[in-house]
């Protein structure tokens, strides 16, 4: 018969205080310990208590925490005896000694001694099952003072280990002599510590310390970071991360470089209640060869980002978005970033169901060949709200949208518009299963702009100035008819559209700048839209039809074959859209996709815009995914005509492959090869191949790339990085 003893003699302490420390004992001694046993004996004579057969030890205890509520915290101990000696204040547990840790750390021991009220103690042969699953292995260990843990031939490995061959080595280990965990400093130090790899030491170290599993964030070296570029040489950083307050932190890379001056970097992060903030920013004295290719000697170079996202309530958040360079070639140069334009912008929106407002102001930095700033825009204020209506009991909603931009150059044109646009929806559905909808919206637009060019005068230097503005009232019926036929193991969709569009013509006057629609893509996803440009500075009168095809056959297992095509006729021979745009006749270009997606492991799509005239196409977008995961196909295929209608000049014909071949060797490794290839006539663009190893414990990362373009200061060459990932250690990376 089992039996259940409080007894409070013993509630001097038999826990554990922290996963690394191993060993401890601070119980509370107003907290008695709970015994099960199969037996308990008492010898008065010698004062010593004995528990054995199936002995549990339960005990809670109180743990005071800074700034906080105490925390209640239950330790278990298992074992198949155990001795109290009241006089010398001695406690014994032996023979599968179990013990459980509040944090779910376990551990296991053959024998376990402690003494001093509990505070001081021997164990021998023990391991540690930590709440990660990270394993921690000792000869012996000991504790003295009540808060240093001494352990003698230890060894630490997050790796798990092969169910197979169990003592085999773990993939990592760090093994030390004599491994010292300080709970006051929250420090574990290993002396004489190597880092074993399958079994075989790489590294070795005389000392070295890091902080406990119960320490989150603490100022220190972070890994180094290294490299070779040419212009540059050899590339060193060593960053050092600083906590400033429990929310805040900061972090300097300093780097040094063979050829150039060092380069300081620094990033700083505070969260807030209601968000959060990460700045960032570097600087350096380095040579610099502008556009022209002249060398600049020591030229103070760098750049500043950062972001902050911040909610004011439930509804209403703001925030900011911040990137500059000093020039176009710095963040390449230095392999911060590969963007070639930089947004700065600052916001404030508003969410309240379907409904969204938001003022904002932009401003970018581009960093292409031949982008100036003195033409490059600065947009503040951009105003915007968004209404939408509950539908009615018949279906109808209403649209409402508002827009204010301001917007100026250094050189160049200013405008500065006010649009109001509303619209009413009304869907219905036919007794013979045919959709329609009916659309009434009305545009209005006020601008006031400067140097707008003169199409009637386009070398002149003063261009348009002055008030202008436009009404535009649209009215559109469309409709849909989809047909089904249903067979054993799958069904056809058959789904013939068409819209009519009724409205004024001629409604861009000259005076109106063109900033947000100078290039249109003419494809499948615009056909019907009732302006198909991508902005407000220009819309589409006048009277047209469009109309389409959809098609599909959908089996019972999910696999798919769908299609579409379709075209647009305007009543009106003139035309507002540019030559090539597919847009510039009265019949448009026809426009369509195909898609074959027979199952999980294979998936085509093909977009297409072909010529009306001799269905030549003028684009053309394929792209293939295919096989499982472990050989998987990506290719896009994309070709745009020197017709197509962009507004690049000198654009010529392009024709661009892009394909990547990855696969899941197994649980852990992977590869992936990647290319894009320019058909007309460059070449090779860019080559890459991956090589990725992944456990539960180690990552490494393997990336050999080649790039065939360049600029004033990069030039076509190799890359190789390399990314070593330690779990609870850190990374290295080149």
């Amino acid at each position: 018969m089992r039996r259940r003893f409080a007894i409070g003699v013993v509630a001097s302490g038999l826990t554990l205080t922290s996963p690394a420390a191993l060993l401890a004992a601070s119980a509370s001694k107003d907290q008695p310990v709970l015994f099960t046993a199969d037996r308990l004996d008492y010898d008065d004579k010698n004062s010593v208590v004995t528990a054995t057969g199936h002995v549990e030890i339960s005990q809670q205890t109180v743990r005071t925490v800074p700034n906080r509520p105490p925390v209640t915290e239950e330790r278990i101990l298992t074992a198949d005896s155990v001795i109290y000696f009241e006089k010398t204040g001695v406690v014994s547990a032996t023979g599968h000694v179990v013990i459980l840790e509040p944090t779910g750390d376990v551990l296991f021991a053959d024998h376990v001694e402690l003494t001093n009220d509990m505070r001081d103690g021997i164990i021998s042969d023990f391991r540690m099952l930590m709440s990660d699953n990270a394993r921690v292995a000792a000869v012996s260990g000991k504790r003295e003072n009540g808060v240093e843990t001494e352990m003698q031939k230890a060894v630490y490995s997050p790796c798990e280990l092969c169910r197979e061959k169990p003592d085999r080595p773990p993939l990592w280990q760090l093994r030390a002599q004599k491994i010292v965990h300080n709970q006051d400093t929250h420090d574990i130090q290993y002396y004489d510590a190597y880092m074993d790899i399958f079994g075989i030491p790489i590294l070795y170290t005389p000392y070295i310390s890091m902080p406990d599993p119960t320490v989150k964030r603490r100022s220190g070296f972070l890994a180094p970071t290294y490299g070779n570029t040419d212009g540059i040489g050899f590339m060193y950083g060593q960053p050092y991360y600083i906590v400033l307050a429990p929310y805040e932190d900061l972090v300097l890379r300093p780097i040094i470089t063979q050829l150039q001056g060092p380069v300081f970097a620094t990033e700083f992060r505070e969260r807030f209640n209601n968000g959060e903030m990460d700045l960032s920013g570097s600087v350096t004295q380095a040579d610099f060869t502008n556009s022209s290719n002249t060398v600049e000697h020591n030229k103070l170079r760098g750049n500043i980002e950062g972001t902050g996202r911040f909610d004011l309530d439930d509804e209403w958040r703001t925030g900011f978005d911040l990137a500059r360079a000093s020039d176009d070639t710095y963040l390449a140069r230095y392999n911060f970033r590969g963007d070639n334009i930089l947004t700065t912008d600052g916001f404030l929106e508003g969410f309240d169901g379907r409904n969204y407002a938001s003022i904002a102001g932009y401003t970018w930095q581009g960093l292409r060949p031949g982008d100036d700033v003195a033409t490059t825009p600065l947009v503040a204020p951009m105003l915007d709200y968004n209404f939408v209506s509950q539908p009615n009991n018949h279906g109808a909603y209403f649209i409402a949208d508002t827009n204010f931009v301001s917007l100026t150059r250094l050189t160049g044109t200013d405008s500065h518009r006010v649009s109001l646009r509303g619209a009413w929806h009304l869907p219905y559905t036919g007794a013979g299963g045919d959709v329609f909808e009916a659309t009434i919206q009305t545009e209005g637009d006020v601008y006031y702009a400067d140097h707008v060019p003169d199409p009637s005068n386009p070398n002149g230097t003063n261009g348009l100035s002055g008030v202008t503005g436009r009404f535009l009232p649209q009215l559109e019926l469309s409709w849909r008819y989809p047909l089904a036929r249903f067979y054993k193991t799958q069904r056809e969709v058959i789904e013939p559209i068409a819209a009519i569009v009724v409205g004024p013509n001629g409604s861009n006057p000259d005076k109106i700048p063109n900033e947000d629609s100078q290039s249109i893509e003419f494809d499948d996803s615009n056909l019907f839209s009732l302006n198909p440009f991508p902005g407000v500075d220009r819309v589409e009168g006048g009277q047209r039809i469009d109309y389409g095809l959809n098609t599909g056959i959908y089996g019972e297992n999910g696999g798919s074959v769908t299609g579409f095509l379709g075209q647009s006729y305007r009543l009106t021979s003139t035309s507002i859209f540019n030559t090539g745009s597919g847009l510039e006749d009265q019949f448009s270009d026809f426009v369509g996709n195909v898609r074959y997606s027979p199952g999980d492991y294979y998936d085509v799509l093909y977009r297409f815009r072909l010529s009306k005239d001799n269905l030549d196409p003028r684009l053309s977008e394929l792209t293939i995914n295919a096989g499982p995961p472990n050989l998987r196909f990506s290719g896009t295929y994309v070709f745009i005509s020197e017709e197509s209608g962009t507004s690049t000049p000198n654009f010529s014909t392009r024709t661009e492959v892009h394909a990547s071949i990855s696969s899941k060797l197994n649980d852990y490794w992977s590869v992936q090869v990647a290319t894009t290839q320019d058909l007309t006539g460059s070449g090779s663009l860019q080559d890459q191949f991956n090589i990725t190893y992944k456990d539960e414990c180690f990552t490494m990362i393997g990336t050999y790339l080649r790039r065939d373009f360049s600029n004033a200061e990069i030039q076509p060459g190799n890359t190789f990085l390399v990314q070593f990932v330690f779990k609870n250690l850190g990374q290295i990376r080149s």
